[in-house]
């Protein structure tokens, strides 16, 4: 039963990029709608120097200009529509260079002309476009006949009063700027793409050398495992005293497993790629014998392997509260997000000592702390008497290891490459813009001073960066030599009528912020950005307090917002990258372990569960279908005593035959003590027989001892010791520890054989000690 408290309403696609496409397509996609984004915005800040164009020349003016913009336009939406023929480039540089010369034939009132020529915005975005769709050759023959077409129009008069050489070269120099950091960006874009999609493809072929060595044991725990999940609490229910459980839930146990058992040696089902953690929740919740409040937040897919352990934690969480804690209601908050998902699971019950807790028991080492811990997860376990008891599970995406590193490098590389293929060209220009517009200061030398420490911080920063983080105490002093600069160079500005003022006064400190942008938390890279501007605006309303210099000025003023803007942009684009090809290969290496499994699986499990089912199958049916009466003594004892055969099969597995155990199974039917511990690393170098053989020369006969205790210990002491007490009469144990060449310990109610596994060499055990019959019946 459950109820379910919220569910969020967020998907997500386990590979790829968005909506499942590959990187590299969505990549594509994302270019032409930021080209598609940048016309847009230079098309609307260069409003009133159309308008102005349209006032000042003839009806053909007017027609070249609608038309230069038209086509800009045009190929804006073709880009954004995902189309990157060459052609486009082409016809778009060729139409709008036509534009300008019929613009300028076409002035009649070159006075009246707007002080940036109309054009000027929207040669950027068409610069970008040549780069971005052309290879590099004919890319830098467009550019060169481009830029060379402009001067020829810019130069002339017609233009209006700004024309000439000056101008036209600081226009075509941050058009070539723009030109730089396209020939950076987009082939570094598109090679952060190639990454992403080459990540889970390469990193499942290195996985695949590795995981089958590791698919047996995996599966030999899962069988273990489900052993205790099912077969043994389903036994354990029926051994409880009469009223602990109700009588229908101990049969809806008993059947489930017993169809587990029915089912061991059928094939597996293949493992997909992802699973549904809140479907399969409340799967489990709406079958528990408990009440569940079950409140999932978020919802994405996870590795097939990831659910099933998690919810196999969960599901022994349950059990355990059901069973022991005496707890009415049990609270599971699931919250899944984009890194991975934590489950909190909380029983308002009697509690425990998890300090008391024995290293054998499965069911809190093994069920739920070992299964989630297997599949990269953690969990943890927190109680106290009379204070309930709280599960925490947790699965991150982990981070990239060993071989799949390279493309974190890659990328990492990539970042690099965008940011220092940004900043230096930027960083050019203002140092060329600062040396071009001094005698335009009152008083340059401060601005000059600051301009040259800006540079100066900005280029060791940009070294440094590539292979060190970059820490707060530098970045403050980025973010601060970004704000001081504008006002350095924008407080001892010469009033003029000259846009060119707010040039130099604004975009300084644009490469410092870009450094930041791209290597520090996006807060800090924001509100220098935000100040920068505020100060630049500042600057410039000193020379005009109408602010007449502002619109005109706009796309300087703007500068340094619009580029953090942008490079946070791509940084945040090139994280979530990072974290997606980190998902991806988990996702795939999760994927491609469970195949491998798969192709053990039934064996492991027909060995595991196939042997338990032979002899404790007819029991739990028995139990399902009512022909065993519940509370009975008869009934519960042999329940105990097929529940600590399960739990020596869980811990010894095949190291005990079939006649040993039904040895085994008398001795306690017979009111004696039999138990069997071993460490969860079980030596695997264990003489054949050697199991077999004392716990069968201890309980053979007449008269077995009232208490036999064997215990296997692994590193660093690997050894076998069997107790039995009182000593036994005969001397077939003491001629099984001779010939096994064990210490003999004894007292007047015990005797204690100690093998050392590092001496005893697998040709000292007999043969028929670890012969092994098949058995025909239960061992009850």
């Amino acid at each position: 039963m459950t109820t379910v408290g919220g569910a969020g309403g967020r998907s997500g696609s386990p590979g790829g990029g968005p909506a499942g496409r590959s990187w590299a397509t969505w990549f594509e996609r994302a270019l032409g709608l930021v080209y598609a984004l940048v016309v847009v915005i230079d098309v609307v800040i260069s409003t009133d120097y159309i308008r102005a164009t349209v006032a000042a020349t003839s009806p053909t003016g007017t027609a070249a200009v609608v038309l230069g913009t038209a086509t800009l336009l045009g190929s804006a939406a073709m880009i954004a529509a995902g189309s990157r023929a060459p052609w486009i480039a082409y016809s778009t540089v060729t139409l709008m260079l036509v534009a300008q010369f019929v613009v300028v034939a076409s002035v009649t009132d070159p006075s009246a002309m707007p002080p940036v020529w109309w054009s000027w915005q929207l040669a950027v975005p068409t610069f970008v476009l040549v780069v971005a769709l052309l290879p590099p050759r004919p890319a830098t023959v467009v550019v060169a006949l481009a830029g060379a077409g402009y001067l020829a129009v810019r130069t002339s008069p017609a233009t209006g009063a700004t024309a000439g050489w000056h101008s036209a070269g600081s226009e075509l120099l941050l058009g070539l700027v723009f030109v730089a950091l396209t020939a950076v960006f987009v082939p570094a874009w598109r090679r952060t793409a190639a990454i992403a999609d080459d990540a889970a493809r390469t990193q499942q072929r290195v996985f695949a050398a590795t995981e089958g060595a590791r698919a047996t044991e995996r599966q030999d725990r899962v069988a273990s495992r489900l052993l205790h999940d099912e077969v043994i609490h389903a036994l354990r229910a029926v051994a409880l005293p009469a009223g602990a459980i109700e009588p229908h839930r101990i049969r809806q146990m008993a059947g489930q497993a017993a169809d587990l058992l029915r089912d061991a040696t059928a094939t597996p089902t293949p493992a997909g790629e992802s699973a549904d953690l809140v479907t399969a929740l409340r799967e489990l919740a709406d079958g528990a014998g408990i009440r569940v409040d079950l409140r999932p937040s978020g919802r994405d897919q996870l590795p097939e392997r990831v659910v099933t352990a998690l919810v196999g934690a969960v599901g022994e969480a349950l059990r355990n509260a059901e069973l022991h804690s005496g707890a009415d209601v049990v609270t599971i908050d699931a919250d899944l997000d984009d890194d991975g998902v934590r489950i909190h699971v909380v029983d308002n019950g009697r509690g425990f000592d998890p300090a008391a807790v024995p290293d054998g028991r499965m069911g809190y080492r093994q069920s739920i702390v070992g299964r989630v811990t297997e599949v990269g997860g953690s969990a943890s376990v927190t109680s106290a008497v009379d204070a309930g008891t709280s599960v925490v599970l947790a699965w991150r995406v982990p981070d990239a290891p060993g071989l799949a590193s390279h493309r974190l490098a890659d990328l990492a590389g990539t970042r690099n490459a965008i940011v220092l293929g940004a900043t230096m060209p930027i960083l050019g220009f203002v140092v060329i813009q600062a040396g071009l517009r001094y005698r335009m200061l009152a008083d340059p030398w401060p601005a000059l001073l600051a301009v040259a420490i800006m540079s100066a911080l900005t280029v060791t920063t940009a070294r440094r960066v590539v292979h060190h983080p970059m820490t707060a105490r530098r970045s403050a002093a980025l973010v601060t030599t970004a704000t001081l600069t504008p006002v350095a160079g924008g407080i001892a500005l010469l009033p003029a009528d000259d846009v060119a003022l707010a040039y130099f006064a604004a975009g300084a400190g644009a490469p410092a912020l870009a450094l930041v942008s791209m290597f520090r938390p996006a807060r800090e890279s924001i509100v220098g950005a935000v100040v920068a501007t505020a100060v630049t605006v500042g600057m410039v309303l000193r020379l005009d307090a109408g602010g007449g210099y502002l619109l005109p000025g706009l796309p300087a003023i703007m500068s340094n917002a619009l580029g953090v803007a942008c490079l946070l942009g791509g940084r945040l684009t090139i994280d979530r990258i990072a974290r997606s090809i980190q998902r991806s290969e988990e996702m795939e290496r999760h994927a491609h372990a469970a195949g491998v499994q798969l192709r053990v699986a039934r064996d492991v499990m027909a060995a595991r569960l196939g042997r338990v089912r032979e002899w404790v199958l007819p029991f739990l049916t028995a139990v399902d279908d009512g022909r065993l009466p519940l509370g009975v003594a008869d009934t519960r004892r042999e329940a105990s005593t097929l529940e600590a055969a399960v739990r020596d099969d869980i811990r010894l597995g095949a190291l005990i035959d079939d006649d040993t155990r039904g040895l085994i199974a008398r001795t306690r039917l017979a009111g004696r003590t039999v138990e069997i511990i071993a460490d969860s690393d079980l030596p695997t170098d264990l003489p054949d027989g050697l199991v077999t053989g004392l716990l069968s020369a201890a309980l053979a006969g007449d008269a077995a001892p009232v208490r036999t205790v064997l215990t296997v210990t692994g590193a660093p002491a690997r050894q076998v010791s069997l107790m039995v007490s009182p000593a036994p009469a005969g001397p077939r144990l003491a001629a099984s520890a001779e010939r096994l060449r064990a210490r003999l310990l004894s007292g007047p109610d015990f005797l204690l054989v100690i093998v050392d596994l590092a001496t005893t060499a697998r040709s000292v055990v007999s043969p028929q000690a670890g012969t092994s019959t098949r058995a025909t019946a239960g061992i009850g």
